[in-house]
């Protein structure tokens, strides 16, 4: 597991230190006030691979991406396809879960 921003996951360029936002007796550097707000925005998230999830069995039952097979491999992209699909609705704020047009 790994620690990472929620808005830049990868982009992460280094390790959160245990005295980023601690209280200190003097008044922090620009620098230093800069990263603290930063990380106050953003606060760190754990996150782990789908691997370890799945072998945990964490959300129950369900099953890893499988492209072993054509026809296992076209599955899986009308899958990513719905996906995308439904995220792109979501996030322009156009889609509601039944699928019809928010008013």
């Amino acid at each position: 597991m790994k620690m990472c921003s929620r808005a830049s996951a990868p982009a992460r360029r280094g390790a959160i230190e245990r005295d980023d936002a601690l209280p200190s007796a003097a008044v922090p550097a620009k620098e230093d006030l800069a990263r603290q707000a930063q990380l106050a925005a953003e606060p760190p998230l754990l996150v782990t691979t789908p691997q370890y999830l799945h072998t945990a069995k964490v959300l129950g039952i369900w099953s890893l991406p499988d492209r072993s097979t054509p026809a296992k491999r076209q599955l899986e992209e009308q899958l990513d396809a719905a996906f995308a699909s439904t995220t792109k609705k979501w996030s322009s704020g156009t889609g509601t879960a039944s699928g019809t047009t928010a008013t």
